[in-house]
Protein backbone atom coordinates (compact mmCIF):
# COMPACT_ATOMS: atom_id res chain seq x y z
CA UNK A 1 0.00 0.00 0.00
CA UNK A 2 1.51 3.37 -0.93
CA UNK A 3 2.96 5.48 1.85
CA UNK A 4 1.57 8.91 2.60
CA UNK A 5 3.91 11.87 2.82
CA UNK A 6 4.60 14.06 5.81
CA UNK A 7 5.94 11.47 8.27
CA UNK A 8 9.19 9.55 8.04
CA UNK A 9 8.21 5.89 8.00
CA UNK A 10 10.80 3.28 8.97
CA UNK A 11 11.03 -0.37 8.03
CA UNK A 12 11.26 -3.73 9.75
CA UNK A 13 14.50 -5.62 10.21
CA UNK A 14 15.42 -7.49 6.98
CA UNK A 15 14.64 -11.02 8.24
CA UNK A 16 11.29 -9.90 9.74
CA UNK A 17 10.52 -8.02 6.53
CA UNK A 18 11.05 -11.23 4.56
CA UNK A 19 8.75 -13.26 6.83
CA UNK A 20 5.96 -10.68 6.64
CA UNK A 21 6.35 -10.26 2.89
CA UNK A 22 5.92 -14.00 2.21
CA UNK A 23 2.99 -14.52 4.58
CA UNK A 24 -0.52 -13.90 3.25
CA UNK A 25 -2.45 -15.19 6.28
CA UNK A 26 -1.97 -15.47 10.04
CA UNK A 27 -3.63 -17.54 12.75
CA UNK A 28 -3.48 -15.97 16.20
CA UNK A 29 -4.19 -18.16 19.23
CA UNK A 30 -4.19 -16.73 22.73
CA UNK A 31 -2.26 -18.78 25.28
CA UNK A 32 -4.40 -20.09 28.15
CA UNK A 33 -3.21 -18.59 31.46
CA UNK A 34 -5.69 -19.43 34.21
CA UNK A 35 -3.12 -19.30 37.01
CA UNK A 36 -2.27 -15.93 38.62
CA UNK A 37 1.16 -14.40 38.16
CA UNK A 38 1.70 -14.82 41.90
CA UNK A 39 -0.51 -15.55 44.91
CA UNK A 40 1.19 -13.50 47.57
CA UNK A 41 2.16 -9.98 46.70
CA UNK A 42 0.80 -6.57 45.97
CA UNK A 43 -1.55 -6.53 44.10
CA UNK A 44 -2.61 -10.04 45.23
CA UNK A 45 -3.45 -12.84 42.78
CA UNK A 46 -2.50 -10.72 39.79
CA UNK A 47 -3.48 -12.24 36.44
CA UNK A 48 -0.60 -13.07 34.12
CA UNK A 49 0.01 -10.84 31.13
CA UNK A 50 -1.40 -12.16 27.88
CA UNK A 51 0.58 -14.05 25.26
CA UNK A 52 -0.33 -15.10 21.72
CA UNK A 53 0.93 -17.77 19.32
CA UNK A 54 1.10 -16.51 15.74
CA UNK A 55 1.36 -19.03 12.92
CA UNK A 56 1.35 -18.77 9.14
CA UNK A 57 -1.81 -19.77 7.30
CA UNK A 58 -5.55 -19.61 7.84
CA UNK A 59 -6.30 -22.36 10.38
CA UNK A 60 -9.85 -22.05 11.72
CA UNK A 61 -9.15 -24.60 14.47
CA UNK A 62 -5.90 -22.91 15.54
CA UNK A 63 -4.29 -26.26 16.37
CA UNK A 64 -1.54 -26.46 13.73
CA UNK A 65 1.71 -25.19 15.24
CA UNK A 66 3.95 -26.31 12.36
CA UNK A 67 4.05 -22.82 10.84
CA UNK A 68 4.79 -20.91 14.06
CA UNK A 69 6.30 -17.50 13.25
CA UNK A 70 5.99 -15.21 16.28
CA UNK A 71 4.97 -14.95 19.89
CA UNK A 72 3.43 -11.76 21.23
CA UNK A 73 3.83 -11.05 24.96
CA UNK A 74 2.14 -8.36 27.02
CA UNK A 75 4.24 -5.87 28.98
CA UNK A 76 2.16 -3.76 31.36
CA UNK A 77 2.06 -2.24 34.84
CA UNK A 78 0.82 -4.58 37.58
CA UNK A 79 -1.70 -2.18 39.12
CA UNK A 80 -3.06 -1.13 35.71
CA UNK A 81 -3.56 -4.77 34.78
CA UNK A 82 -5.19 -5.45 38.15
CA UNK A 83 -7.59 -2.50 38.30
CA UNK A 84 -8.22 -1.45 34.70
CA UNK A 85 -8.28 -4.67 32.66
CA UNK A 86 -9.13 -4.88 29.78
CA UNK A 87 -8.79 -1.12 29.14
CA UNK A 88 -5.33 -0.74 30.62
CA UNK A 89 -2.27 0.55 28.72
CA UNK A 90 0.12 -2.09 27.43
CA UNK A 91 2.87 -3.02 25.03
CA UNK A 92 2.77 -6.21 22.96
CA UNK A 93 6.26 -7.33 22.03
CA UNK A 94 6.43 -9.57 18.96
CA UNK A 95 9.43 -11.88 18.84
CA UNK A 96 10.34 -14.43 16.23
CA UNK A 97 9.41 -17.87 17.51
CA UNK A 98 12.13 -20.25 18.64
CA UNK A 99 11.18 -23.81 19.72
CA UNK A 100 11.61 -24.46 23.44
CA UNK A 101 12.03 -27.85 25.17
CA UNK A 102 8.71 -29.59 25.74
CA UNK A 103 6.65 -27.31 23.50
CA UNK A 104 4.16 -28.79 21.05
CA UNK A 105 5.26 -28.89 17.43
CA UNK A 106 3.09 -29.53 14.39
CA UNK A 107 -0.59 -30.54 14.40
CA UNK A 108 -2.04 -31.05 17.88
CA UNK A 109 -5.38 -31.47 19.61
CA UNK A 110 -7.17 -28.86 21.72
CA UNK A 111 -6.60 -31.01 24.80
CA UNK A 112 -2.83 -31.24 24.20
CA UNK A 113 -2.50 -27.49 23.70
CA UNK A 114 -4.62 -26.75 26.77
CA UNK A 115 -2.49 -29.13 28.84
CA UNK A 116 0.73 -27.48 27.66
CA UNK A 117 -0.63 -24.01 28.40
CA UNK A 118 -1.78 -25.00 31.89
CA UNK A 119 1.58 -26.57 32.72
CA UNK A 120 3.37 -23.46 31.47
CA UNK A 121 0.99 -21.25 33.48
CA UNK A 122 1.65 -23.27 36.63
CA UNK A 123 5.41 -23.13 36.10
CA UNK A 124 5.25 -19.36 35.64
CA UNK A 125 3.38 -18.94 38.92
CA UNK A 126 5.68 -21.32 40.82
CA UNK A 127 8.80 -19.71 39.25
CA UNK A 128 10.46 -23.04 38.54
CA UNK A 129 14.16 -22.88 37.67
CA UNK A 130 13.58 -24.58 34.31
CA UNK A 131 10.86 -22.12 33.35
CA UNK A 132 13.02 -19.18 34.43
CA UNK A 133 15.94 -20.37 32.27
CA UNK A 134 13.66 -20.97 29.25
CA UNK A 135 12.10 -17.53 29.64
CA UNK A 136 15.54 -15.90 29.92
CA UNK A 137 16.68 -17.65 26.74
CA UNK A 138 13.52 -16.60 24.92
CA UNK A 139 13.81 -12.97 26.06
CA UNK A 140 17.26 -12.81 24.47
CA UNK A 141 15.51 -12.84 21.09
CA UNK A 142 15.32 -9.30 19.70
CA UNK A 143 11.87 -7.72 19.50
CA UNK A 144 10.66 -7.74 15.89
CA UNK A 145 8.03 -5.02 16.39
CA UNK A 146 5.90 -3.62 19.21
CA UNK A 147 2.25 -2.57 19.47
CA UNK A 148 1.61 0.09 22.11
CA UNK A 149 -1.81 0.94 23.48
CA UNK A 150 -1.99 4.37 25.07
CA UNK A 151 -2.74 4.91 28.74
CA UNK A 152 -5.96 6.88 28.60
CA UNK A 153 -8.48 4.04 28.56
CA UNK A 154 -8.49 3.36 32.30
CA UNK A 155 -9.80 6.78 33.30
CA UNK A 156 -12.00 7.69 30.34
CA UNK A 157 -15.60 6.96 29.57
CA UNK A 158 -14.64 3.53 28.18
CA UNK A 159 -15.14 2.41 31.78
CA UNK A 160 -18.77 3.47 32.00
CA UNK A 161 -21.72 1.17 31.41
CA UNK A 162 -22.69 2.47 27.97
CA UNK A 163 -19.18 1.89 26.60
CA UNK A 164 -19.12 -1.61 28.05
CA UNK A 165 -22.31 -2.34 26.17
CA UNK A 166 -20.62 -1.16 22.95
CA UNK A 167 -23.61 1.04 22.24
CA UNK A 168 -22.13 4.52 22.74
CA UNK A 169 -20.07 6.59 20.32
CA UNK A 170 -16.62 7.94 21.22
CA UNK A 171 -17.51 11.50 22.13
CA UNK A 172 -14.25 12.87 23.55
CA UNK A 173 -10.55 12.58 22.79
CA UNK A 174 -9.70 10.36 25.77
CA UNK A 175 -12.13 7.71 24.47
CA UNK A 176 -10.38 7.34 21.12
CA UNK A 177 -8.74 3.95 21.62
CA UNK A 178 -5.89 2.91 19.33
CA UNK A 179 -2.36 1.54 19.01
CA UNK A 180 1.01 2.70 17.76
CA UNK A 181 3.11 0.01 16.06
CA UNK A 182 6.87 0.52 15.96
CA UNK A 183 9.75 -1.44 14.45
CA UNK A 184 11.82 -3.13 17.14
CA UNK A 185 11.46 -2.39 20.83
CA UNK A 186 10.65 0.72 22.84
CA UNK A 187 11.57 2.07 26.24
CA UNK A 188 9.61 4.50 28.37
CA UNK A 189 11.07 7.78 29.54
CA UNK A 190 11.83 7.89 33.25
CA UNK A 191 8.68 8.52 35.26
CA UNK A 192 6.28 7.39 32.51
CA UNK A 193 4.11 4.33 32.85
CA UNK A 194 4.20 1.65 30.17
CA UNK A 195 2.13 2.77 27.21
CA UNK A 196 1.16 6.10 28.76
CA UNK A 197 3.03 8.09 26.11
CA UNK A 198 3.16 5.96 22.93
CA UNK A 199 6.49 6.26 21.14
CA UNK A 200 6.56 7.62 17.59
CA UNK A 201 10.23 6.74 17.12
CA UNK A 202 10.64 3.98 14.51
CA UNK A 203 6.87 4.11 13.92
CA UNK A 204 5.35 1.72 11.39
CA UNK A 205 1.83 3.05 11.67
CA UNK A 206 -1.01 4.21 13.88
CA UNK A 207 -4.67 3.41 14.52
CA UNK A 208 -7.45 5.21 16.33
CA UNK A 209 -11.18 5.03 16.87
CA UNK A 210 -12.67 7.92 14.85
CA UNK A 211 -14.37 10.80 16.66
CA UNK A 212 -18.07 9.93 17.17
CA UNK A 213 -17.34 6.43 15.95
CA UNK A 214 -18.70 3.26 17.50
CA UNK A 215 -22.49 3.18 17.98
CA UNK A 216 -23.42 0.69 15.23
CA UNK A 217 -20.15 -0.28 13.57
CA UNK A 218 -16.98 -0.68 15.68
CA UNK A 219 -14.34 1.20 13.66
CA UNK A 220 -10.59 1.85 13.72
CA UNK A 221 -8.81 4.12 11.27
CA UNK A 222 -5.29 3.28 10.06
CA UNK A 223 -2.62 5.81 9.17
CA UNK A 224 1.10 6.10 8.55
CA UNK A 225 1.10 9.40 10.46
CA UNK A 226 0.30 10.15 14.11
CA UNK A 227 -3.27 11.14 14.87
CA UNK A 228 -4.85 13.63 14.45
CA UNK A 229 -4.23 13.42 10.71
CA UNK A 230 -6.27 13.55 7.52
CA UNK A 231 -3.98 11.00 5.82
CA UNK A 232 -5.95 7.89 6.74
CA UNK A 233 -5.35 4.98 4.36
CA UNK A 234 -7.49 2.23 5.84
CA UNK A 235 -10.36 1.32 8.16
CA UNK A 236 -11.23 -1.73 10.25
CA UNK A 237 -14.96 -2.21 10.74
CA UNK A 238 -16.72 -4.78 12.87
CA UNK A 239 -20.21 -6.32 12.90
CA UNK A 240 -23.12 -4.56 14.58
CA UNK A 241 -24.11 -7.60 16.63
CA UNK A 242 -21.70 -10.11 18.11
CA UNK A 243 -20.66 -11.70 21.39
CA UNK A 244 -22.59 -13.65 23.98
CA UNK A 245 -23.59 -17.25 23.29
CA UNK A 246 -23.30 -16.55 19.55
CA UNK A 247 -19.52 -16.86 19.97
CA UNK A 248 -20.03 -20.60 20.37
CA UNK A 249 -21.53 -21.04 16.92
CA UNK A 250 -20.59 -18.04 14.74
CA UNK A 251 -17.47 -16.54 13.21
CA UNK A 252 -17.28 -12.74 13.36
CA UNK A 253 -15.53 -10.75 10.64
CA UNK A 254 -13.77 -7.40 10.95
CA UNK A 255 -13.02 -6.41 7.32
CA UNK A 256 -10.05 -4.11 6.67
CA UNK A 257 -10.76 -1.80 3.73
CA UNK A 258 -9.16 1.12 1.99
CA UNK A 259 -10.42 4.37 3.43
CA UNK A 260 -11.91 5.39 0.08
CA UNK A 261 -13.66 2.03 -0.45
CA UNK A 262 -17.16 1.00 0.48
CA UNK A 263 -17.75 0.01 4.09
CA UNK A 264 -16.80 -3.55 5.07
CA UNK A 265 -15.69 -4.50 1.56
CA UNK A 266 -12.47 -6.02 2.94
CA UNK A 267 -10.24 -5.14 -0.01
CA UNK A 268 -7.15 -4.98 2.25
CA UNK A 269 -7.63 -7.86 4.71
CA UNK A 270 -10.16 -9.80 6.75
CA UNK A 271 -9.78 -10.33 10.48
CA UNK A 272 -12.00 -13.16 11.74
CA UNK A 273 -12.77 -14.15 15.32
CA UNK A 274 -13.23 -17.92 14.99
CA UNK A 275 -15.92 -19.98 16.66
CA UNK A 276 -14.74 -23.10 18.52
CA UNK A 277 -14.40 -26.24 16.45
CA UNK A 278 -15.18 -29.29 18.60
CA UNK A 279 -16.33 -30.01 22.14
CA UNK A 280 -13.05 -29.25 23.95
CA UNK A 281 -12.72 -25.96 22.07
CA UNK A 282 -16.27 -25.07 23.13
CA UNK A 283 -15.31 -25.69 26.77
CA UNK A 284 -12.31 -23.40 26.33
CA UNK A 285 -14.62 -20.73 24.92
CA UNK A 286 -17.07 -21.09 27.81
CA UNK A 287 -14.62 -21.05 30.70
CA UNK A 288 -11.91 -18.71 29.46
CA UNK A 289 -11.46 -15.65 27.26
CA UNK A 290 -8.77 -17.28 25.14
CA UNK A 291 -9.82 -16.88 21.53
CA UNK A 292 -8.58 -17.78 18.06
CA UNK A 293 -8.37 -15.21 15.26
CA UNK A 294 -7.27 -15.40 11.65
CA UNK A 295 -6.10 -12.64 9.32
CA UNK A 296 -6.22 -13.10 5.56
CA UNK A 297 -4.61 -10.39 3.46
CA UNK A 298 -6.72 -9.87 0.34
CA UNK A 299 -4.46 -7.09 -1.00
CA UNK A 300 -1.40 -9.07 -2.12
CA UNK A 301 0.59 -5.85 -2.66
CA UNK A 302 0.33 -4.90 1.02
CA UNK A 303 3.68 -3.88 2.53
CA UNK A 304 5.17 -5.96 5.41
CA UNK A 305 4.94 -2.90 7.66
CA UNK A 306 1.21 -2.56 7.03
CA UNK A 307 0.74 -6.27 7.71
CA UNK A 308 2.45 -5.72 11.07
CA UNK A 309 0.13 -2.76 11.74
CA UNK A 310 -2.95 -4.88 11.03
CA UNK A 311 -1.59 -7.69 13.21
CA UNK A 312 -1.08 -5.25 16.09
CA UNK A 313 -4.64 -4.01 15.67
CA UNK A 314 -6.03 -7.54 15.82
CA UNK A 315 -4.73 -7.78 19.39
CA UNK A 316 -6.33 -4.42 20.16
CA UNK A 317 -9.67 -5.74 18.88
CA UNK A 318 -9.35 -8.71 21.22
CA UNK A 319 -8.93 -6.39 24.21
CA UNK A 320 -11.65 -3.98 23.07
CA UNK A 321 -14.41 -6.48 22.32
CA UNK A 322 -13.59 -9.97 23.62
CA UNK A 323 -11.99 -9.42 27.04
CA UNK A 324 -14.77 -7.71 28.99
CA UNK A 325 -16.43 -10.63 30.78
CA UNK A 326 -20.20 -10.48 31.11
CA UNK A 327 -20.40 -6.86 29.97
CA UNK A 328 -18.62 -7.66 26.72
CA UNK A 329 -20.75 -10.78 26.22
CA UNK A 330 -24.25 -9.73 27.16
CA UNK A 331 -24.40 -6.03 28.01
CA UNK A 332 -25.53 -5.06 31.49
CA UNK A 333 -25.14 -7.51 34.34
Amino acid sequence: MPQTSGFAKVGLAPHIYGIMQQTNAFTIREQVKLMPEYCFGCPPCLAQGKSYYITAGNDAKGTNFSGMLFRADEVSEAWNRCCCHPRHPWKMEFRQYIPMPGEIQGQSSEAQIFGQDMMSSWDQMSISKRTYMIKEAYMQQPVAFTAIRDGQQCVCCNSCACRKMLGCFACCECCLDGVTVVAGTTSEAEGHEIGLVPSTANAIGFSQVPFLGGPCTPTLHLSHEPFPTENVFGKIQGPTCFGGCSELCCDFEFPVSRFSSEDKIGDVARITKRRPRGGFAAMRELFSQNDIFTIEFTDKSLSPEDKALILGNQLLLDFMFFEGGENEMCGQT
